[in-house]
């Protein structure tokens, strides 16, 4: 009778590929491999004729390009040898109600001219130094002559130093020590650690952070979602889930949408809320400026997302609202709205900024809707920022006074 451990040749061949150790030492060879991988695509740049992250490259459909991946597309994009100048903020600059052949940022270069070279990193909802500050920080060591752009509306204010919708991407670059050393920022990030002590999704997210400064998971995941496969749903994709994000092309239809379709009377009255909410959010943003400006709201958020070798090269545009809900305002509620941003604007560049005031004399055409500027507002939009643009680069040294473009 045969003993339970006497096997034939094929069972001994069977237990030996059931066994354990080859499961384990597959697995981890794989992971490895995977992590390798992921460190080898941190900085190509995958996107192909990228021109800004439209809703199915950004966050909005679960795809989150991370630092390096960014870093990468900087690279391919701008010249050392030229301008670079970097569009950061919100869905203002980004180009919302803007076609894609008609964004403003083109209209920009095209003004520019060949010493420049601009690329659009704006997304939906950004705090004014939030995804395309960092991107700047993080690409400035490889840029000597950069500017970078943002915006300030009525809806929006520089925030905390790692921002509130993009705050993986601050975390990235910080975990993978990409950022400029800036005292004030660590002191005030340490703050909002103990703050969030409690905050399991923030826990998670500085955790996640972590590994991936050692493993890069998500180099390699958004590298095959944009180019191979995607695992993610979201309702933008519900019909091809699995499908190369690289596949889906801008959908901005910009002025196909009519008129009264973005200045619906049901949106009345939550824009003027904003647009009055101004007058008072506003005042308390610019407050101190007799007293101490250094101790505004305004000045004090924005020294702490920009580092002090960061703000001389920065222009941040005060972005005014639709003259079709502006003009709502009583009379003196206008005057103080309008008011309010001319002392934003003289704020700023006492703190060693660069600003412009924008919208102020636009008109309702100028406009998508209440905040987004349609396409000739665009135009209207890269003509006034290329002059300052021009500007500041001639101050920082950057070309020789009264060089054309």
């Amino acid at each position: 009778m045969r003993r339970p451990d006497q096997t034939t040749g094929t069972g001994r061949g069977w237990g030996a590929f059931l066994a354990p150790y080859p499961l384990f030492v597959g697995a981890i060879v794989s992971f490895l491999l995977c992590c390798a991988f992921g460190r080898r695509v941190r900085d190509y740049d995958s996107y192909e004729n990228f021109v800004r992250f439209h809703s199915f490259i950004n966050p909005q459909s679960h795809f989150y390009p991370t630092v390096g991946q960014v870093r990468g597309l900087a690279r391919s994009h701008l010249d050392p040898d030229r301008v670079a100048v970097i569009v950061g903020g919100n869905s203002i600059l980004y180009g919302t109600g803007q076609r894609v052949t008609q964004v403003w940022t083109k209209e920009l270069q095209a003004l520019l001219g060949d010493m420049y070279r601009v690329i659009d990193f704006g997304l939906l909802g950004a705090m004014t130094g939030e995804f395309g500050g960092t991107a700047a920080e993080v690409v400035a060591p490889d840029f000597k002559k950069l500017i970078f752009i943002t915006d300030l509306g009525t809806s929006g204010a520089p925030g905390e130093p790692d921002g509130a919708l993009y705050r993986y991407f601050f975390w990235d670059a910080y975990q993978n020590g990409m950022l400029t050393d800036h005292p004030e920022r660590e002191a005030r990030l340490h703050e909002i650690m103990k703050q969030r002590k409690e905050d399991e999704t923030f826990q998670e997210l500085r955790t996640r952070m972590r590994f991936d400064s050692v493993m890069s998971f998500q180099d390699l995941w958004t590298t095959l979602a944009y180019c191979r496969l995607s695992t993610v749903w979201c309702p933008l994709v519900a019909n091809s889930p699995t499908r190369p994000r690289r596949k889906y092309s801008d959908s901005e239809i910009g002025p196909l949408l009519p008129f009264k379709e973005r200045y619906t009377a049901s949106q009345n009255a939550p824009n003027m809320k904003i647009v009055r909410g101004w007058c008072t959010n506003g005042a308390a943003l610019v407050s101190g400026l007799d007293a101490d400006p250094s101790g505004s709201p305004l000045v004090k958020n924005a020294k702490l997302c920009f580092p002090e070798p960061c703000r001389k090269r920065t222009i941040i545009l005060a972005i005014h609202d639709s003259p079709y809900y502006v003009d709502q305002l009583e009379r003196t509620e206008r005057a103080t709205y309008r008011q309010l941003f001319g002392v934003a604007v003289r704020l700023l560049e006492r703190a060693g900024f660069t600003a412009l005031e924008i919208g102020k004399d636009y008109s309702t055409d100028d406009f998508y809707d209440r905040c987004h500027l349609s396409e000739q507002g665009g135009a209207r939009l890269a003509e006034d920022v290329a002059a300052k643009v021009r500007e500041l680069a001639e101050r920082l040294g950057y070309i020789e006074e009264g060089s054309k473009p």
